[in-house]
């Protein structure tokens, strides 16, 4: 049995920001978007957030921004609580819509930044040969987002394209759910 996700033919770069315990800081983060830039990818997924706005961070993000590299990003689904770089205008963000809340479209407005919800059914990935699991979280959502954002890429083929026309195509995405 072969797996297929949701944008199967696109090409995949991994560049570890964090220790093996999972503790990541600025500077490896910072290292890992500009490594991602030099290569000329399209899109950057970060699956997580601070509560810290640092320049140098946002900075690399609107490196990638300006050469037209979406930059697809966890946020925090507490609104009221700083989430970076979801907050920075260069990055789309995604959260998992909260449960019981009812939203009118799969949008969120957020320190005058549009967050996309995703469903809270949870979403179903592999995970060893063979399985699917149910996972849940920001994080899983961004990759979500990533693979969408693969898709539209494919259709548009070798049309222009800015990362701000291929974030309204996911907002009209969203709008329909």
């Amino acid at each position: 049995k072969k797996f297929r996700g949701i944008a199967p033919n696109v090409n995949f770069y991994a560049a570890k920001v964090s220790s093996d315990d999972g503790v990541s800081d600025f500077n490896a983060l910072v290292a890992g978007v500009l490594w991602a830039v030099v290569r000329q990818v399209d899109i950057i997924v970060i699956a997580l957030s601070t509560s810290v706005d640092y320049p140098v961070f946002y900075n690399a993000i609107k490196k990638a921004y300006d050469e037209n590299i979406c930059v697809v990003v966890a946020a925090e689904n507490d609104k009221d609580a700083p989430s970076y770089p979801a907050y920075y205008p260069e990055a789309l963000g995604f959260i998992v819509k909260p449960k019981n809340k009812n939203a009118s479209d799969g949008l969120l407005d957020v320190h005058n930044n549009v967050i996309v919800q995703i469903p809270s059914n949870g979403i179903m990935t592999t995970c060893g040969k063979d399985q699917y699991i149910r996972v849940y979280g920001s994080s899983f959502a961004a990759a979500i987002g990533a693979g969408l954002l693969a898709c539209v890429i494919e259709q548009r083929g070798n049309k222009p394209r800015s990362p701000d026309e291929l974030y309204k195509d996911i907002f009209a995405l969203g709008r329909k759910s």
